[in-house]
C-alpha cells in the first residue's frame, strides 16, 4: 500500500517533530510505502520518503498543475491530509477528488469548542463557508485522535442533519457521518506508537475496501463488465470472451479481483460476475469472503422516486387497456431514468432492464407509442446504447434503435460519476 501523508508545513507543524506525527509516520513506514508532502525543510527520516511542496512552483504553474504532477509521480493508493483551515490542503484535497483517491482527514481536535471559537467571526467563519466545510464532507473518513474529538465530529454531522432536513434540503449537504477512532499514543492511556500505527493502517485498508470503483483501472472495469455479460447469458445464450479480455485476465492480481468484486457486491451484480469468473477458472471468489470484510457502510440514498408525480406515469398506472408486461416494462424504464438523473442508480437496475428485453415476450409497437407518449423516447434510446455497449443486448432485443450523441456520453459521465462504470 502507497500512502501519502499531506502536512503543509512540518516546520511550523507542533506535532511533528517534537508531538506525535514523525515517530507514527516512522513506525508505518516500517510496514508499507510512506510519503510526506510538505513545505517544512527537506530531511532524511529513514524509510519516509519526503516531497517538497514548492511555493515558487506553485505560483508559477499553479496549484492544479503541480498537485497533478506530485499524484502522477507518487501514484498513491490513499492520501492522508493532515490540516484544518489551510487553503492548500483544500486545493490539494480537490486534486484527490478528480484523481479518484481516497482521503483520509485529519483535524488535530480542531473543531472542539475552544478551538472553534478563536478568532471565530474574522477567521474561522469565513474559512468554515469558503472551504473546510467542503473539506469535511467530501474526505472518504474523518479521522479523530480522541473519543472526545470523535463524539463532537458526529454530534456536529447530527445538529447539522437536523437543521437540513428541518429545510427539506437535499442530505447530500449534510455533515460527514465517517468518523473512525485511532487514538494518540502520547496522550491516550494503554495505546502504544506501533497500536496507532496498525490502527491507521486498518484504516486505510477499510477506507480502500469501501471505494472500491475508485482504484479500478480501465482494465478492471473492462473485466467486470466481460464477466457480467458472461455471467448474464450464462446457460441461456451462447457467448465468450473477447480476445482483449481473455489478454488481460492473466495479469490480473489479487487487489484487482478483490476491487472487481467488491464493486460488483455493491452494485448488486456479483452473482453475475462470480459466474463469469467460475467459466473462466477463476476461483478468487472462493477465498475472498465479501460478507467479512471490514468496511464502512456503504450509503444507501433515500430515493424519492420522482415518477410518482409523474401525472404521465399516473396515467399510465391506471390505464388497463395495456398489457401488464409492456406497462411494467415502461415503469421500469421511467424509473430507471429517474434514478439516472439523481445519481441514485445501480448495475443491478440494468441487469433488470437487460433481463427483462433480452428473455421476455412484449409488442415492441406498444412500447414505442408509450415511450413518445411519455416524452422518453430518446432517453431509452441512449439507454439502450449503453446496454448494447456495456451489457452485451443485441439491437434485435430493442424496440427503439440504439443512440449514441450528446446526452448518451452525458449519461456515461453521470454513471461515472455515480461509481458506478
Amino acid at each position: 500500500m502507497r500512502i501519502l501523508h499531506f502536512i503543509p508545513n512540518t516546520s511550523k507543524d507542533t506535532i511533528w517533530k517534537d508531538g506525535y506525527k514523525l515517530p507514527l509516520l516512522m513506525t508505518m513506514a516500517e510496514h508499507d510505502e510512506i510519503h510526506v508532502l510538505t513545505a517544512g525543510k527537506r530531511m532524511e527520516n529513514g524509510k519516509i520518503i519526503m516531497h517538497k511542496l514548492h511555493r515558487g512552483k506553485i505560483i508559477l504553474k499553479g496549484f492544479s498543475s503541480f498537485f497533478d504532477n506530485k499524484i502522477e509521480e507518487i501514484k498513491p493508493d490513499i492520501v492522508h491530509i493532515h490540516a484544518c483551515w489551510n487553503v492548500i490542503a483544500y486545493k490539494f484535497q480537490k486534486c484527490c477528488i478528480s484523481h479518484r483517491i481516497p482521503v483520509v482527514l485529519t483535524l488535530d481536535k480542531q473543531f472542539e469548542p475552544w478551538h472553534l471559537a478563536d478568532n471565530y467571526l474574522l477567521c474561522k467563519l469565513p474559512k468554515l463557508l469558503a472551504y473546510q466545510r467542503f473539506m469535511i464532507k467530501n474526505a472518504q473518513v474523518l479521522h479523530a485522535t480522541t473519543q472526545q474529538e470523535h463524539d463532537r465530529l458526529v454530534y456536529l454531522h447530527l445538529k447539522h442533519l437536523v437543521k437540513i432536513t428541518r429545510r427539506k434540503t437535499n442530505t447530500k449537504k449534510a455533515w460527514n457521518s465517517r468518523v473512525a477512532t485511532v487514538r494518540r499514543y502520547d496522550i491516550s492511556n494503554g495505546t502504544s506508537l506501533a497500536d496507532m500505527a496498525t490502527g491507521l493502517l486498518r484504516l486505510y485498508s477499510k477506507v480502500i475496501d469501501s471505494y472500491p470503483f475508485m482504484g479500478m483501472s480501465e482494465q478492471e472495469i473492462r473485466v467486470e463488465d466481460a464477466l457480467l455479460v458472461q455471467g448474464l447469458a450464462e446457460g441461456k445464450i451462447p457467448y465468450t470472451l473477447a480476445q482483449d479480455v481473455l489478454k488481460i485476465l492473466p495479469s490480473m492480481d489479487y487487489s484487482s479481483w478483490r476491487r472487481i468484486f467488491l464493486h460488483s457486491a455493491d452494485e448488486g451484480i456479483f452473482h453475475y460476475v462470480k459466474v463469469g469468473a467460475h467459466i473462466n477458472g477463476i476461483e478468487y471468489t472462493s477465498w475472498i469472503n465479501i460478507d467479512n470484510v471490514s468496511r464502512f457502510p456503504q450509503k444507501i440514498e433515500t430515493h424519492e422516486n420522482n415518477v410518482k408525480n409523474n401525472k404521465k406515469i399516473a396515467r399510465l398506472k391506471k390505464d388497463n387497456s395495456i398489457p401488464d408486461k409492456e406497462k411494467t416494462l415502461c415503469l421500469l424504464l421511467s424509473e430507471i431514468l429517474s434514478r439516472l438523473q439523481n445519481l441514485k442508480i445501480h448495475r443491478s437496475d440494468f441487469t433488470t432492464l437487460y433481463n427483462a428485453l433480452r428473455f421476455e415476450d412484449y409488442d415492441e409497437d406498444i412500447l414505442r407509442q408509450i415511450a413518445s407518449r411519455m416524452g422518453i423516447k430518446k432517453n431509452t434510446a441512449r439507454l439502450f446504447m449503453l446496454l448494447e455497449e456495456r451489457y452485451g443486448l443485441e439491437e434485435g432485443f430493442m424496440f427503439l434503435e440504439p443512440l449514441n450523441d450528446a446526452g448518451t456520453d452525458k449519461f456515461k459521465k453521470m454513471l461515472f460519476k455515480a461509481d458506478i462504470q
